[in-house]
């Protein structure tokens, strides 16, 4: 896994890659994962000949996400679009635990990251992640490195089920409960964080809606006697 990382690297320093990740949350930690890269077509024709970008198709990465515990992929497609080689890949997960799982497979380690999903004090969502990008490299490498991916951005949105009550972005759209944050490559060497405190959902659960049932029936059965009995005592005068 460590090669995949090291080879999308070495597309990143060639300048020609651009990554965008959007997630759709749901109040109860499930959700939809979805990610795109883009790689410029005449460096991945290069890159391609050399072997070096063999495990760069839909099929690999269909070989990481499928038949994981938790996780449905969707779909996942390789597509040409302005001069660009693309990859899509969307996912189902059950829970952000399941989801996270998949550093033990995926190219996405560190920049998938560490999610948690917990309430505060008053029954509202809070979503924290922490991504990095998880190398081991000399201080040579790294101050070439960090020079190189200065220029690059790494782009994530994220959708809640929600009214958003605060976040760490300067991009909140709250009339679509979306949060937008964006990296440059550089700073992933360090650890990033992304918060969002959100509306707990007030739908009814299913046992309000069993109880309501419940009451409207017993309501409209004593309708229907004391309206059976004001009929029975008008028909005996």
């Amino acid at each position: 896994m460590k090669k995949f990382i090291l080879y999308i690297l070495v597309i990143f320093l060639q300048g020609c890659i651009e990554y965008f990740e959007k997630m759709k949350l749901n109040d109860d930690g499930s959700g939809e994962l979805v990610f795109y890269a883009r790689i410029n077509r005449e460096i991945f024709s290069i890159k391609l000949k050399k072997g070096e970008l063999k495990n760069f198709n839909a099929d690999s990465i269909r070989k990481i996400f499928s038949n994981k515990e938790g996780i449905e992929l969707i779909s996942c497609k390789t597509y040409l679009k302005d001069n660009y080689v693309w990859i899509e890949t969307k996912l189902n997960f059950a829970s952000t635990e399941q989801l996270l799982k998949l550093n033990n497979y995926s190219p996405l380690k560190g920049l998938l990251g560490k999610i948690t999903f917990s309430k505060d004090k008053d029954g509202n969502f809070i979503y924290y992640r922490e991504i990095f990008y998880d190398s081991e490299m000399n201080s040579k490498e790294y101050g070439i490195i960090t020079l190189l991916l200065s220029q690059y951005r790494w782009n994530y949105e994220l959708i809640l089920p929600s009214k958003i009550i605060s976040a760490n972005s300067s991009e909140i759209y709250s009339d679509s409960n979306k949060v937008k944050w964006s990296f440059s490559l550089m700073s992933l060497l360090h650890k990033k964080v992304m918060s969002v405190t959100f509306e707990r959902n007030k739908k009814f659960s299913g046992l309000y809606v069993f109880v309501l049932l419940i009451v409207l029936v017993l309501l409209s059965i004593l309708f229907y006697l004391v309206f059976k009995r004001i009929i029975k005592n008008e028909k005996s005068l």
